[in-house]
């Protein structure tokens, strides 16, 4: 059992990459986060407000969380609303199983006090990138899952990637629109 909330916001903030971190900008001329050179000023300004990559801050993803066994946390299915750092009831209920039986299977999937669910809304990115976009989301996915994995390992948790389900399935038991595809599912557990 897991026994914070707070995990659970931390971890789906990391695979996201904290997107709550705000627009830190800084100008010129000995401003905080300034520097100078003999050369030249520079200016370091932070226009993302999420350390994940994506192209052209499109963010196609879309992160979800099954809690099943989350102290604080009612059983649910929840999605990562990034505006307001905070997470969504969309579905009631423990439906771990259910996404196992998508996942082929996968015991880690029912097994794990939570499951997080990656999706992608591809016409985020392909409206400006053609047929490109697919590429990119499927990167931006792999940063975020990778922000995922080290945010489990600094809270010393377990986690896996898992790609084998079955996507019109996954959506179904997800609650999902008709254009997010699912594209990782990762539960995560005490080690």
């Amino acid at each position: 059992m897991l026994n914070r909330r707070e995990f659970i916001i931390a971890l789906a903030g990391s695979a996201v990459a904290a997107m709550t971190g705000g627009t830190a900008k800084a100008e010129a001329k000995g401003k905080p986060g300034s520097m100078k050179n003999k050369r030249s000023k520079v200016s370091l300004v932070k226009t993302a407000d999420r350390a994940a990559p994506s192209a052209g801050a499109l963010y196609p993803l879309d992160i979800y969380v099954v809690a099943g066994n989350v102290t604080g946390l009612p059983e649910g299915i929840y999605k990562y609303m990034p505006g307001g750092h905070e997470l969504k009831m969309v579905v009631k209920g423990d439906r771990r199983n259910e996404l196992c039986g998508a996942a082929l299977g996968q015991s880690p999937v029912k097994n794990g006090a939570a499951v997080i669910v990656f999706s992608a809304v591809p016409g985020r990115t392909t409206v400006k990138y053609g047929g490109r976009g697919i590429q990119y989301l499927h990167i931006e996915t792999g940063h975020a899952a990778q922000n995922v994995l080290l945010q489990a390992v600094s809270l010393d948790l377990g986690t896996v990637v898992i790609g084998a389900f079955h996507d019109d399935e996954v959506k179904k038991v997800m609650d999902m629109t008709g254009t997010e595809q699912p594209l990782y599912i990762m539960p995560v557990g005490k080690r």
